[in-house]
């Protein structure tokens, strides 16, 4: 994230409190190789104001939630997908920017845009390594490459 992820939690754990009463569940990034410790330092500090995750899969973490909150991350796409307003601080590097809100006042109120196009694009900007192997990807591109250059 290139920030400083305990103060960024700090400040938008206030932010989200100016806004809503409603539960905060805080969902650490899987690969994270300091999670745990993170997991302690917030247990200790937030203590049972807010929840830690400990779903495998973030779609489990999604059951039932109201929005996310987040700066730019893939969790953000996941939760547009699946249906779920979500909140982001940084648009312009965010994958979700075209069906995310940026005012946190919305929290309570978040916008519902039609995603419909927005998944199409998703949907074509996602390959998977067998599928570039297997020429997929070429072949659904290609129509879109000039053949004068």
């Amino acid at each position: 994230m290139f920030i400083n992820q305990e103060d960024w939690l700090d400040s938008i754990i206030a932010k989200i409190r100016e806004h809503s009463s409603r539960p905060i569940m805080i969902r650490m990034h899987p690969g994270d190789g300091s999670r745990d410790k993170q997991i302690q330092k917030i247990q200790k500090k937030y203590g049972t104001t807010i929840t830690i995750s400990t779903h495998d899969n973030i779609s489990e973490a999604l059951v039932n939630c109201w929005c996310t909150v987040g700066i730019n991350s893939t969790p953000n796409v996941v939760a547009a997908i699946e249906g779920i307003p979500g909140y982001i601080e940084d648009p312009a590097h965010s994958w979700a920017t075209d069906v995310a809100f940026t005012d946190i006042a919305q929290l309570e109120n978040p916008p519902l845009p039609d995603r419909s196009a927005w998944i199409n694009k998703i949907a074509n900007m996602h390959w998977s390594n067998d599928e570039v192997k297997s020429g997929c990807l070429w072949f659904a591109i290609k129509q879109y490459i000039s053949s004068s250059r």
